[in-house]
């Protein structure tokens, strides 16, 4: 079961937040907002879809279907480049809680 982010030191969970790329109509219909964790793990998922789907274009290309060696770099490189990002974010907020922790110590 997961819970809202946190501190043990007295401080209340991270607000709510919007997510991003979805329209304001959306978020009143389904109740307002979406929290942190939701937007952090929709991330996740898209990271992950687009290594599947380069994966599955690198495959495609080695037993002969019709891809160009462009679409596969371009497939690879978007992977990366998604993965770097989501990588350079937790480092962000890893920087962060521990800032705060050592605040509150």
């Amino acid at each position: 079961m997961t819970s809202r982010i946190g501190l043990s030191a007295g401080l209340p969970p991270l607000e709510r937040l919007p997510a991003a790329g979805v329209d304001s109509a959306s978020l009143r219909q389904a109740g307002g907002n979406v929290s942190f964790q939701d937007v952090l793990l929709k991330s996740l998922e898209q990271v992950n879809e687009l290594d599947r789907q380069s994966q599955s274009m690198i495959a495609g290309a080695l037993i002969g279907e019709e891809y160009t060696q462009a679409e596969v770099f371009t497939a690879v490189k978007k992977a990366d480049l998604a993965l770097r990002t989501m990588l350079q974010i937790r480092n962000k907020l890893l920087d962060a809680y521990n800032e705060l922790k050592d605040l509150h110590m």
